[in-house]
């Protein structure tokens, strides 16, 4: 398991999260909701290891994650940022493989090549693998930065667990391929990897994940099943949106419809 318990980050004198205690499960998939400026990416940073808290811990696999190498813990998670800029020249092919990095020795090999085309196969970017990174549309950049972090943890025998993090993947993507990519992440959920997902639209976190954490002004305001958390006060509360839950016709999971007097 990863675990965060009683974390904070204060920066500049603000603190931007206060007393998280949450935890990544192999096997699941946690969403992050809530308003912007919430905490949500910065949690997700502080997780990823890209930041270090102000107070509280971090474990992995019960061992201070302070104490685990670069290296070894690149080898075990992946993250896919909310956006990146990459300054050179690279074809999509390229990109892809960057994911790789952890677990080459040397040069790339035969299987290296193998995952990325998979991993290509699954995000359905395979066609682009010649085209310029720089010339793709966001949504285009978005799959691909996806399929990027695939490959990190893709299928590695000698590392049980594994997590994927993934700060608002869908946007930019069309409804289609923002179904596709929630689908392949409840997929290597089933593999053993923890995936933890920031998510802006609620009735995605409704479908796709497994326990939500609701955060609020970086507090952790609400956290559990969707069932559990997705209630009108809670929505009208945090969101400051009046709505109306049915079941969906077919999933069985809340869909969130705003009221008729939020709708101009």
């Amino acid at each position: 398991m990863l675990t965060a318990a009683k974390l904070s980050y204060t920066i500049a004198g603000t603190r931007l999260l206060r007393d998280i205690t949450l935890t990544v499960n192999p096997g699941e998939v946690l969403a992050l909701i809530g308003p912007n400026g919430a905490g949500k990416s910065t949690f997700l940073k502080l997780l990823s290891g890209e930041l270090r808290p102000t107070a509280g811990v971090i474990t992995l696999e019960g061992e201070a994650l302070k104490k685990w190498s670069k290296l070894d813990y690149a080898r075990k998670r992946a993250v896919m940022p909310q956006s990146t800029v990459i300054a050179f020249p690279f074809t999509v092919f390229e990109v892809v493989l960057l994911g790789r990095s952890p677990h080459i020795r040397g040069f790339e090999d035969a299987r290296d090549h193998a995952i990325t085309l998979s991993a290509m196969r699954l995000t359905e970017v395979q066609e682009l693998a010649l085209r310029y990174y720089d010339t793709l549309s966001g949504g285009e950049k978005q799959r691909v930065q996806f399929a990027r972090a695939l490959t990190q943890i893709w299928g590695d025998e000698q590392i049980s667990t594994r997590y994927l993090f993934l700060d608002e993947p869908v946007a930019g993507m069309d409804p289609a391929h923002q179904h596709a990519a929630l689908k392949i992440a409840r997929e290597f959920s089933r593999r053993e990897v923890g995936v933890l997902v920031v998510l802006h639209d609620i009735n995605l976190a409704a479908m796709y994940a497994d326990r939500i954490a609701v955060f609020q002004g970086g507090n952790l305001y609400h956290y559990g099943t969707p069932d559990q958390v997705l209630t009108e006060p809670l929505i009208k509360e945090v969101f400051d949106l009046d709505v109306m839950l049915q079941r969906h016709p077919i999933r069985g999971c809340s869909v969130v419809i705003p009221s008729p007097s939020d709708i101009h």
